[in-house]
């Protein structure tokens, strides 16, 4: 719906992010004790969706004759890949009692991120690198024993729901894009 037919035959640039969502709920459902092995199949069915949908916006000439560009971004998160999401001030108040660095979370979120940037080049699509762009943006920015960390104040890219960009981050996520769509 969001291209009209009318226009379907102009050169178009689709622009997304994926996948925030389905990584909160991932380990959501991890911890609540859904089996690995289902949790296995819905990242591979989210992977597939990703991979269905770009192909079909890039490689459907009849119902999008015209010029079609996708690009999307991998996934984000706000420990700064530490996993320890108890970082944020607020997680406990918000039910988020749990952590994300268990050795099979860390495997299917690494998964998502290199199945991601299949898609794109399988489909000859751009990926935003958002969540290398986001790293040292969130709450253990300042931890030097950290992945992300860099030397210096590091802005929070963070509102209060702790997973949701600020005006900062939605900044990040403008420069990021653009610079991608600019190359």
């Amino acid at each position: 719906d969001c291209i009209p037919e009318s226009r379907a035959g102009e050169t178009t640039l689709v622009m997304t992010t994926v996948g925030g969502n389905d990584l909160f709920s991932l380990v959501e459902d991890y911890h609540a004790g859904v089996p690995v092995a289902d949790l296995w199949l819905q990242i591979e069915d989210e992977v597939l969706r990703l991979r269905e949908a770009v192909t079909y916006l890039k490689t459907d000439k009849v119902r999008f004759p015209g010029e079609m560009y996708v690009v999307f971004a991998n996934i984000f998160e706000f420990t700064d890949g530490m996993g320890n999401v108890d970082a944020y001030p607020g997680a406990a108040s918000l039910g988020y009692v749990y952590d994300m660095a268990a050795p099979e979370l860390v495997d299917m979120i690494r998964y998502y991120q290199e199945e991601y940037m299949r898609v794109a080049v399988e489909t000859q699509s751009d990926m935003v690198f958002m969540g290398e762009g986001f790293c040292g943006h969130g709450y253990n920015a300042e931890d030097p024993s950290g992945p992300c960390y860099r030397s210096g104040n590091r802005d929070l890219w963070f509102d209060f729901t702790c997973f949701h960009p600020n005006d900062l981050g939605h900044a990040g996520i403008a420069e990021m894009m653009l610079s991608t769509v600019e190359e």
